[in-house]
């Protein structure tokens, strides 16, 4: 029995790994998404929700990985030496997620940056458009005003 939770977790851990690649290149997606000057707002909302999406199953890896590790401690500590390979390949497997959840850490917060520069861009065109619309508005009003005739000087005898 133990053997098969010692085995639930190394595939606990080496989910988390494959989820935390994907994760890592939708970062870079999303990078790439918000150099763009020509990014659509469903891009970014589709490559959130996806990463949204693992986050929940990383979560849930994380929960199970404990729940399991409870359950499976005391024998690993007991019998160290019959389960040192296993032992030894989810030690190597936790490097892998520790360096894998560090590379993610540093693309969220270069996002994060990015983020905040492409926002701010898209905020100030969109100050330039309404100032250029209320211009144009504005040019329209007084050009209707100009053409048009004061009603006291229009003759009104046929």
């Amino acid at each position: 029995m133990s053997e098969d939770y010692i085995r639930i977790l190394r595939e606990s851990l080496e989910k988390k790994a494959s989820v935390l690649k994907k994760i890592t290149i939708l970062n870079e997606r999303q990078r790439h998404y918000f150099e763009r000057s020509d990014t659509m707002p469903d891009e970014l909302e589709a490559n959130i929700e996806a990463k949204g999406a693992l986050v929940d199953q990383i979560v849930a890896l994380d929960d199970g990985f404990e729940q399991v590790y409870a359950r499976v401690q005391e024998v690993l500590s007991e019998r160290r030496e019959d389960y040192k390979d296993e032992i030894r390949a989810m030690q190597d497997l936790i490097r892998e997620v520790t360096e894998l959840s560090s590379k993610v850490e540093a693309q969220e917060q270069r996002n994060r940056d990015l983020a905040a520069k492409f926002y701010g861009e898209k905020k100030a065109q969109t100050r330039q458009v309404r100032k250029g619309t209320a211009a144009v508005n504005r040019y329209y009003q007084g050009t209707m005003r100009a053409g048009a005739i004061n009603p006291q000087f229009m003759d009104t005898k046929q």
